[in-house]
């Protein structure tokens, strides 16, 4: 959640009548926030690799392959992590959009 607040942050300007000082900066409070979003998806990868049979005990019994499920979540939660850490979230979304768009027959087109 912190990280959330200090991304939320930067997204408001700042009155230059309030305060001449300004602490931090919108990047440098950005890469804070990133910092503890990637820290928290760490520590939430960790502990389903830690505690795959307790996370496995949360998926409903009607899903098959529930500790496969609880590994692969974990994996997921790490390979997000080092994502946000890196900074390549919007390259990846990037991507994704394009192939949507490929996809997607354009009105002009009908």
């Amino acid at each position: 959640m912190a990280g959330t607040a200090f991304i939320v942050a930067t997204a408001f300007p700042v009155e230059e009548t309030v305060s001449r000082r300004k602490p931090f900066d919108a990047v440098t409070t950005a890469q804070v926030g990133r910092f503890f979003i990637a820290v928290s998806l760490a520590i939430f990868g960790i502990q389903h690799f830690m505690n795959p049979h307790f996370i496995a005990s949360l998926i409903p019994a009607w899903i098959p392959a529930r500790l496969f499920l609880a590994y692969f979540t974990g994996a997921g939660f790490l390979a997000t992590a080092l994502s946000v850490a890196a900074g390549v979230t919007r390259l990846v979304l990037g991507f994704r959009l394009r192939k949507l768009q490929e996809q997607v027959p354009s009105p002009a087109m009908s």
